[in-house]
């Protein structure tokens, strides 16, 4: 479900697509040091599996500090610890854009910066150093990084749960996600002092699969809990919209992204269409993605997929006939304001005629949507998921899912 978040050289992408060139401004960086450097390997339950590598680029910045108060010369300790990475952290930092950018001319500027890094890899270095010098030496910096010790939670438990779920992407779907992975986790630093404009970048995660490699960039920030006192603007619009950046859902959010940006892209309508897609696309898009995330992840409750509680979730499932009857009237339009309350991230939405829908949960498309994919994978459980990843006939998928909720 997207908040409204190809490949390799094939493309680069963010979710949602906001970050700016740094470059001109300077940057943000963290010190960086690798965890496991020499490839942890877990094997999927009978499947295939994904060597990963994790770069903690926030956790050396002490260290840095440390080293700089010593008078040892950053570019000396840049080659020493961050050089080995600066093909992810270049991508990070250089590879912004505004929301006006095509996905060409995003792929584009991902071309550019890897030739950089990849051609002259000495340009790249010390331009990059020097970036990291500037931001290390900013008085904003000891402040973010004592406060992202200090709130971090300890339920983020990204390695343990990203291995095997990253194991079983690669199982089903091996032509997309490749047998080597490296992440990193890293401070975005929103720097309150600083006009909007300049914000350094804002979304939460980065896939890029490059030379075989899936590359993986997490904002840590983001997840670091509704009390870090260092939050960017959009977490600040709603205790809503902190809430669904609590650590619980660290893990499925970044599944999500590799999802949409590696596996399951948002194709509404077939190639060459000029026709917008309708909300049965949406929803049984939605649909797919949730189903996925939820063979993922199979110990996440589904209220938590769609970021509800207990309740929310009892009430959909009690008045499921009623919601798929409201929305029969609606599965061919095509005006999107008349369906985007059931897709996207609100507080609440409202439910006419429902019995307790005057303060709905949100995502109530979605939801319905993953009963019908549901309900269409029991229909056919031999099919790979790789099938119906690919599926465009939205109408053929809904008629032989046999999903009739009863009255």
């Amino acid at each position: 479900m997207k908040g409204g978040a190809k490949n390799g050289i094939r493309q680069w992408t963010r979710r949602r697509a906001t970050f700016l060139l740094l470059a001109v401004f300077g940057g943000i960086l963290g010190s960086c040091e690798s965890n496991n450097p020499a490839g942890a390997t877990a094997e999927g339950a009978g499947g295939l599996r994904v060597q990963t590598e994790w770069v903690h680029f926030e956790q050396l910045m002490d260290s840095l500090n440390q080293a700089l108060a010593k008078r040892i010369d950053c570019q000396l300790w840049y080659q020493q610890h961050v050089a080995p990475h600066r093909r992810i952290l270049a991508h990070w930092l250089w590879g912004g854009a505004q929301q006006d950018m095509t996905e060409d001319e995003l792929a584009q500027l991902s071309y550019r910066i890897d030739s950089l890094v990849t051609r002259h890899p000495a340009q790249a270095d010390h331009d990059l150093g020097r970036m990291l010098c500037s931001w290390v030496q900013d008085p904003h910096t000891p402040r973010l990084l004592d406060s992202l010790q200090a709130h971090l939670s300890p339920k983020l438990r990204l390695e343990q749960q990203l291995q095997p779920a990253l194991n079983k992407l690669r199982t089903l779907f091996p032509n997309e996600i490749p047998g080597r992975a490296k992440l990193g986790t890293i401070v975005m630093g929103y720097d309150p002092r600083l006009p909007l404009s300049y914000t350094y970048p804002k979304d939460e995660l980065m896939t890029a699969v490059l030379d075989s490699t899936l590359y993986v960039m997490i904002g840590l920030d983001y997840f670091a809990g509704p009390d870090f006192p260092i939050l960017h603007p959009e977490l600040l619009q709603s205790a809503y919209f902190r809430q669904r950046f609590a650590p619980r859902y660290a893990t499925k959010r970044i599944l999500e992204g590799i999802i949409s940006n590696l596996v399951h892209p948002p194709r509404l309508v077939p190639a060459g269409s000029s026709q917008p897609p309708t909300f049965l696309a949406h929803m049984l898009h939605e649909g797919i993605d949730l189903y996925l995330l939820h063979q993922l992840l199979p110990g996440l409750p589904l209220q938590d997929l769609l970021y509800w509680d207990a309740k929310q979730l009892e009430w959909a499932q009690a008045q499921e006939p009623l919601l798929y009857k409201h929305f029969l009237g609606l599965l061919f339009e095509t005006q999107a304001y008349k369906f985007t309350d059931y897709l996207y991230p609100r507080p609440s939405v409202q439910m006419r005629g429902i019995p307790g829908g005057q303060a709905a949960p949100p995502y109530l498309g979605a939801y319905i949507g993953y009963q019908i994919i549901s309900a269409y994978q029991a229909q056919h459980p031999g099919r790979p998921l790789a099938e119906l990843v690919a599926q465009q006939d939205w109408q053929k998928l809904l008629k032989e899912s046999g999903y009739k909720p009863a009255l």
